[in-house]
């Protein structure tokens, strides 16, 4: 019964009544155990407050949806389950939920940096003409194909590798951050929240 409800598509809510201050995002899909890993690892590193956490499901058919579940009494939580494939359609969902000011965007297989989410929103903070912020984001060139691993463009396109600068800096025209360590102030989104 817990699986069908999930995979209806319905949304279960667990989140406190005042409106968050920072909307997280974590995209999963059919990964359980690297699902298991990221939730743990936020777990440990969302004390910001108030903070919602939204895990949007592309359609997982594995044990994600019931290891999403168990977090709920962790952090608050709200599980968006989207059976239509498409990382940007189900990212679009997710977003129309989110009530934070600021959006922050991760996926199930990253386990993020001790002061991850406080950098993200003290950058927010300090740079309110800013709309778009990020980081660094480090893959194990273990995991990478030899093709891959040889190529600078290629590494951040095909595994969103990413480092501008160990310094904040600002991005030029036509250069921005990207991956699952981006942040998004809401108002600069309303057209997909309708």
């Amino acid at each position: 019964a817990l699986g069908e409800f999930l995979r209806s598509g319905r949304v279960f809510d667990l989140r406190p009544a005042s409106a968050p201050r920072v909307s997280v995002l974590v995209l999963v899909h059919n990964r359980a155990e690297v699902t298991l890993s990221c939730l743990q690892s936020l777990a440990l590193r969302l004390n910001e407050t108030p903070l919602e956490l939204i895990v949007v499901d592309n359609g997982s058919t594995d044990e994600t949806p019931e290891i999403v579940k168990s977090f709920g009494s962790t952090f608050p939580l709200a599980s968006v389950v989207v059976p239509r494939a498409g990382k940007s359609i189900a990212l679009n969902e997710g977003i129309k939920q989110a009530r934070g000011r600021l959006l922050v965007f991760t996926d199930d297989d990253v386990i993020p940096e001790r002061t991850w989410l406080e950098a993200l929103v003290r950058a927010a903070a300090a740079n309110p003409s800013a709309n778009i912020f990020g980081g660094r984001v480090c893959v194990e060139e273990e995991n990478m194909p030899s093709w891959v691993r040889k190529s600078y463009n290629l590494r951040g396109l095909l595994t969103s590798e990413h480092f501008k600068s160990s310094e904040p800096v600002r991005y030029g025209a036509g250069d921005y951050p990207f991956g699952p360590n981006l942040a998004v102030r809401a108002s600069k989104l309303e057209g997909i929240k309708e």
